[in-house]
């Protein structure tokens, strides 16, 4: 982690406006992992050369984020063949 403070700067605004998840790229592996109550999904596997073993992510993949009429948000997870990898829920906003 060679950006610390930028970091922790950045993850000190997500609790304070109460951000439930946030998506990002960069690493070339699809992961996700839970911070003090955010949910942080890594989605990197659109094309670049993957990083890590498969079982660890590495797996080209999208991400469909669906927000349905209730507020909950239903997260899937495919890979490049349309098979399902993960599923998520983050209940009502």
């Amino acid at each position: 982690d060679r950006f610390p403070v930028e970091r922790d700067g950045l993850w000190s605004l997500f609790e304070k406006y109460d951000v439930r998840a946030y998506f990002c790229g960069h690493e070339h592996v699809y992961n996700k992992s839970m911070h003090n109550g955010v949910l942080q999904v890594i989605t990197g596997g659109g094309g670049a050369p993957l990083h890590a073993q498969q079982k660890k992510g590495r797996f080209y993949h999208f991400v469909l984020v669906e927000i349905k009429d209730n507020g909950a948000v239903e997260i899937t997870v495919k890979d490049m063949y349309g098979s399902i990898k993960d599923t998520l829920s983050l209940g009502l906003f």
